[in-house]
């Protein structure tokens, strides 16, 4: 993993769908496309949490 001691972090761009709504239930890809699409990690703004959309991401994610 590259050392990012010296990078400057931005925060990650908001996503303004919440993934809880019924119509998201319902139909969850136009969603995920969206998430996909908007960056690698996300904040979900509705809930102030953050989100990943790919496989690598995710598998990243759950090994740190």
């Amino acid at each position: 993993m590259p050392d990012i001691s010296d990078q400057i972090l931005l925060p990650p761009p908001q996503l303004d769908i919440d993934p809880y709504a019924m119509e998201v239930i319902a139909n969850p890809y136009p969603f995920l496309a969206a998430l996909r699409d908007c960056a690698r990690v996300v904040e979900i703004a509705a809930h102030h949490v953050y989100a990943v959309g790919r496989h690598e991401a995710v598998a990243t994610v759950l090994a740190d």
